[in-house]
This record gives C-alpha cells, structure tokens and sequence, in this order.
C-alpha cells in the first residue's frame, strides 16, 4: 500500500491498480482504480501489536514453555526453556520432544491426557527429566492441546522441582511402581 491524500485532505493508504495499452513503442491508454486499503492496513498494525505483546508475555514467563506438534518437534521454545535447556530456541525448534525430556510415559499419551484434561479443568502434573549433558534435571509438568491452522499442538509448562522434593518424588514414583 502506498498514502495517498484524499479530496478532503485525509491521507489513506490505497493499492494502485494500472493498466496500459501499448501500440507501435507508445502508450495508447491507460487505465486503472484505486483502492482504499487504511482499514485493512489499521488491522494488521493491530494485529501486529497482539503479536508483539504476546511474544514479550511469553518471553517474560519464568516457567519454560514448549510448544509440539504431534510427531514431537518442537515448534516453540520461550526464554525460560532456553535457560532450562541450555540452548537457543533455534537449536531447540530442530530437537525432538524425547531428546530433551524424559517422561514416564510416550508423547502420545501426553497428547491423550492433555486433551482429557480439557474437559476438565484439572490439569493432571507430570514428573520428567531433562536430559542434559552434564546430568539430569527432575521437573513436573503440565500440557494442554490447542489447534493452530488446523493442527493440535501441545502446550507443555515446566516447573523444576527443589532438590529436596525431587528426591522424596522419585522415591515415591519407584516405590509405586514396584
């Protein structure tokens, strides 16, 4: 879009249409419309205003957030995961889901327990690990589907555990399991 003043003195934002006849190397008509294009260009600054309000929540949550798609790769990683995981959101947007965490159970079942919670508004936690190259982590987690374009994603919350309740946890965890 380009401005443009309109008769009344108002600038707009309009899309210029023109088209031309040409005969013999000249121009022999020409012709085309004008189309005001402000109301559009009012919403996408808006929007574009949502996007950045929301990317500065999202950055500024001290709990990591990752984002998945169904097969596992990760879509979305904030400021928090990347402190958490120790690399930039990039490198974490090639990683998949299992080779950052380690749950008690597979992705697919994180998916399933996710969208029952939904219908509830419990949000059932998790204990994982967080695989890192100089150790483990213990964090619980919570995950909650939503549809962007037609796809479920898988919205995952981490929150680490204290050392302290990290041990009784694990402790419990085997013990129930035995």
């Amino acid at each position: 879009p380009s401005r443009d003043l309109r008769y009344d003195g108002v600038f707009i934002d309009v899309e210029n249409d023109v088209r031309g006849h040409i005969r013999g190397n000249r121009l022999f008509r020409m012709w085309g419309t004008v189309r005001n294009v402000s109301k559009h260009v009012r919403r996408e600054n808006a929007l574009k205003g949502e996007i950045v309000f929301l990317q500065g929540v999202l950055a500024a949550l001290p709990d990591p957030v990752l984002v998945l798609d169904r097969s596992g790769r990760v879509v979305f990683a904030n400021m928090a995961a990347e402190a958490l995981f120790e690399a930039p959101a990039e490198r974490l947007c090639q990683t998949a889901f299992a080779e950052l965490l380690e749950t008690e159970g597979p992705l697919e079942r994180l998916f399933a327990d996710a969208q029952v919670s939904m219908v509830s508004t419990a949000r059932a936690p998790f204990l994982a690990q967080v695989l890192l190259p100089g150790g483990r982590i213990t964090v619980e987690g919570t995950a909650q589907t939503f549809d962007l374009s037609a796809e479920t994603m898988l919205a995952v919350c981490l929150r680490h555990l204290p050392r302290t309740v990290e041990r009784g946890v694990w402790q419990r965890a085997i013990a129930e399991a035995r």
